[in-house]
C-alpha cells in the first residue's frame, strides 16, 4: 500500500453505495470522511460506524413494508422517520417519488421493456442504482396496486393543499388502509 493510500473492501463499497445512493456529490464528502479516518484500510464496520444513510434511501424500508402489507412495521418506520427529525412533507414527497418510479418500472415491465437494469434505468432516465431497487420491489405489487396507491398518494396532495387536515394523520391512514 502506498503511503496516503487506503482499500476498500468489497463489502464496505456495497454497503457505503447502497446507504449514500446516486448522490455522486454526498459519496465523495463520504470517502473523503472515511480516508480521512485513523484505521489503516476502509472495511464494512468503519463504514456503518461513519455513513449515515441518506434520507431517499431511508425511504426504501418504509415502502418495503408497504409492500407487503406490514402496516405495523410501515408505521414504525414512518414513526421512525418523524423522531429522527425528517419532516413530513418531505417523507411524503419521498413517498410519491418511490411510487412514481414503481409505477413507471412495473409500467415498462408490463409493456415488455428491457429486464437488465441498466436498459430499464437508461429508458427510464433513472440512475441504474435506483432502477435495480425498483424493479426488486415491483414484484410485490400488480400494475393496478401501483396505480391505486398512487391515486391515493394525489388524494392525500390534494388535501394537504386544500383542507386543514394534518398530513401525519393522512400518512397514517394511508398506512392502514
Amino acid at each position: 500500500m502506498a503511503a496516503g493510500h487506503k482499500k476498500i473492501t468489497t463489502e464496505a463499497a456495497d454497503f457505503l453505495v447502497e446507504h449514500v445512493g446516486p448522490d455522486l456529490w454526498q459519496l465523495q464528502n463520504e470517502l473523503n470522511k472515511l480516508i480521512a479516518a485513523p484505521d489503516q484500510n476502509i472495511g464494512l464496520d468503519l463504514v456503518k460506524l461513519m455513513v449515515p444513510p441518506s434520507p431517499e434511501q431511508e425511504i426504501w424500508p418504509l415502502v418495503d413494508a408497504l409492500s407487503v402489507k406490514n402496516k405495523k412495521a410501515a408505521l414504525k418506520l414512518l414513526r421512525d422517520q418523524l423522531d429522527i427529525g425528517n419532516d413530513v412533507l418531505s417523507i411524503f414527497g419521498m413517498l410519491v417519488r418511490q411510487y412514481r418510479i414503481l409505477l413507471m418500472v412495473g409500467d415498462a415491465l408490463d409493456c415488455g421493456s428491457p429486464v437488465h437494469s441498466f436498459e430499464l434505468a437508461k429508458e427510464l432516465k433513472l440512475h441504474p442504482f435506483v432502477c435495480q431497487k425498483a424493479m426488486r420491489q415491483v414484484k410485490n405489487y400488480t400494475l393496478e396496486e401501483l396505480k391505486g396507491i398512487y391515486q391515493q398518494l394525489l388524494n392525500i396532495d390534494i388535501k394537504i393543499k386544500t383542507t386543514s387536515v394534518n398530513p401525519e394523520v393522512l400518512l397514517d391512514l394511508l398506512i392502514v388502509k
